[in-house]
């Protein structure tokens, strides 16, 4: 930090040096030259300083593992993922069971990751108003055949 505290004061002072120079900078064929000179003067004061600036960053990264944080990343999109994926189970579910005229349902989906990568569902549960007990055996059928998901019917209450 003092280092950049430095670099600042010295491009400071220089800039303030060529402001003041070059308002008594003589006119005529030297203004050119004298502008370039003072540019360069300018240019070292920001060069100088700011090589020795310390901008080792090791101290603050030897201590962040990118193992951990991968697999942190990892874990967190697996979840998101899995979650979009048995909510959109749920919702395809949910049409089916609508279009066979049942409206009150509650679906629960238990979802995966294999080895692979691969999402997978491990569980799949309905539970309908137990005046839709007649409709179970054909809705299970149907939610086979149509989505090839195999899932367990309850009648509640």
């Amino acid at each position: 930090m003092e280092n950049i505290a430095y670099a600042a004061k010295v491009i400071c002072i220089a800039s303030l040096c060529a402001a003041l120079l070059n308002i008594f900078s003589p006119g005529g064929a030297m203004k050119k030259s004298f502008k370039y000179a003072l540019g360069v003067f300018v240019l070292c004061a920001i060069i100088i300083p700011v090589k020795d600036v310390d901008l080792d960053l090791s101290s603050v990264l030897e201590n962040v593992s990118y193992k951990e944080l991968s697999e942190d990343y990892s874990i967190a999109t697996d979840g998101i993922v899995k979650d979009e994926f048995g909510s959109r189970i749920v919702s395809m579910i949910q049409e089916r069971l609508k279009s066979r005229g049942i409206s009150d349902s509650n679906i629960q989906t238990v979802t995966d990751i294999d080895s692979d990568n691969c999402i997978y569902i491990k569980k799949t549960e309905i539970y309908v108003d137990k005046k839709y007990a007649d409709k179970i055996s054909d809705l299970k059928a149907d939610i086979e055949n149509y989505l090839g998901i195999r899932a367990e019917i309850f009648v509640t209450r």
